[in-house]
């Protein structure tokens, strides 16, 4: 049973997939799909989509299993990429670029000044999780 369950979380996360394609929502500086579906389309997959999820809700019932609740919450995931986000950025520093060749002084001010900006950007945005889960708490 417990493969039935990974299969049908898998399942869901491709469903969800299918629902960020499709939606109307602002994809980020770097889109990751042309919006070329049409209404019906949309309307379609949308039907689709609940229909293959109920019948999964129903199928686990019917074995006597739930849906087992989310992993993880939405501060640690968010705490994570930004976390991701500095790793990522210290990858622009020259020494970590070498690899591609020489990077002038000025190039190499403009690099510290970007990763020292974004570093202070990061760091603000967890400082900001830490404090609203601290008055939660």
């Amino acid at each position: 049973m417990n493969h039935l369950v990974g299969t049908f979380r898998h399942i869901d996360a491709l469903l969800r997939t299918i629902e960020s394609a499709i939606a109307d929502e602002k994809d980020g500086l770097f889109p990751h799909y042309l919006r070329d579906l049409s209404a019906r389309q949309k309307q379609s997959l949308k039907a689709a989509i609940d229909v293959i999820r109920e019948r999964m809700r129903r199928k686990l019932q019917h074995y006597g299993l739930g849906a087992p609740g989310p992993r993880t919450t939405a501060t640690r995931s968010a705490e994570s990429a930004l976390q991701f986000i500095d790793v990522a950025l210290d990858n622009l520093r020259p020494k970590e670029m070498r690899g591609y060749g020489p990077v002038s002084d000025g190039a190499n001010a403009e690099l510290q000044e970007l990763i020292n900006e974004f570093h202070s950007l990061t760091a603000s945005a967890l400082r900001d999780l830490k404090q609203d889960d601290e008055v939660a708490s």
